[in-house]
């Protein structure tokens, strides 16, 4: 039998002590108060909230920019017929996906496939031969309107660029992938702009 059976249909109490508590108080939106919170990037309250104001304004233009172009590329991709891919950058793009999402599929403590189909909706191959045409689309729009990022380009936006994929900066990006695949990817970006800006009516 258990040891649990001795204890089973039994009341017990418990005596809990309360070795500490906090409670927590929201500071006064004072001028102050913004000024050293903001390490006196806002001076005052009025500077603060028009602050807030933009960068959720910028947030949420950017959220509507990214779900646009999904729908784009979504649509593009959907009425692009594909008889074949090349081998190697589908078996690398293969590889590249199962690195990241192995990760993932450990953490949730769940098989590669069992996470991909929960969590992508599809195969991982069928992922992968996603993100291999959209590289593709957008590569062929490059080759077509023959976009280029001028040196200028490269140097103004690199660290900009690098923030954007989560690098401290442009230095940082180079190391760990090369400068030729980032000025790739800056193109790729070039064209996926191409895309959104072909499809939205001039104003809007």
């Amino acid at each position: 039998s258990s040891w649990l059976d001795e204890y089973r249909g039994q009341t017990f109490s418990f005596t809990v002590a309360v070795v500490s508590a906090y409670h927590g108080e929201l500071p006064e939106l004072t001028d102050q108060y913004v000024n050293t919170a903001s390490y006196g990037k806002y001076k005052d309250v009025a500077s603060y909230r028009e602050g807030v104001r933009k960068t959720l304004e910028y947030n949420l233009e950017q959220e509507k920019h990214t779900n646009r172009y999904e729908e784009l590329i979504d649509k593009i991709m959907a009425d692009t017929e594909i008889s074949s891919y090349p081998e190697n950058a589908l078996q690398k793009q293969i590889d590249k996906t199962t690195a990241s999402m192995s990760v993932y599929a450990d953490i949730y403590g769940m098989e590669l496939d069992e996470y991909c189909k929960s969590r992508l909706g599809s195969t991982l191959e069928e992922y992968a031969k996603n993100v291999l045409l959209e590289e593709m689309i957008l590569q062929k729009i490059v080759e077509e309107e023959n976009l280029t990022v001028t040196t200028k380009e490269y140097k103004d936006t690199l660290d900009k660029f690098a923030k954007s994929s989560g690098y401290a900066d442009g230095d940082a990006l180079i190391d760990k992938f090369g400068k030729e695949y980032v000025q790739q990817v800056m193109l790729r970006q070039k064209a996926a702009d191409f895309i959104y800006d072909k499809s939205v009516p001039v104003g809007k």
